[in-house]
């Protein structure tokens, strides 16, 4: 599981991208996430973390992206899955 803050990196091909545009190359973003994948053969990756890749591109006009870079969508997760957050919480070795 990756939750929490935690940075992001965008990769060549994602300081270029109009969608990244305004971004800086590192910044910090919210993380809910504990599975992975595999990007679509032709996809670009546009962004990592240090466990993940965290958004790619396939073509033009379609995105995927793992983080959550909204702040009311963060509130209404929090709000939503609470119990998620305190199960993960309390299954990390202390």
């Amino acid at each position: 599981m990756e939750i929490g803050w935690a940075g992001v990196e965008l990769t060549k091909a994602g300081l270029v991208d109009p969608l990244w545009a305004g971004f800086s190359k590192h910044f910090v973003t919210f993380h809910w996430h504990g599975d992975s994948f595999d990007i679509p053969t032709g996809a670009e990756v546009l962004a990592r973390s240090e466990r993940y890749i965290q958004a790619f591109r396939l073509g033009s006009h379609a995105y995927g992206v793992q983080f959550h870079p909204d702040e009311k969508e963060h509130r209404d997760l929090a709000f939503r899955f609470g119990d998620n957050i305190a199960r993960w919480l309390n299954s990390q070795p202390r």
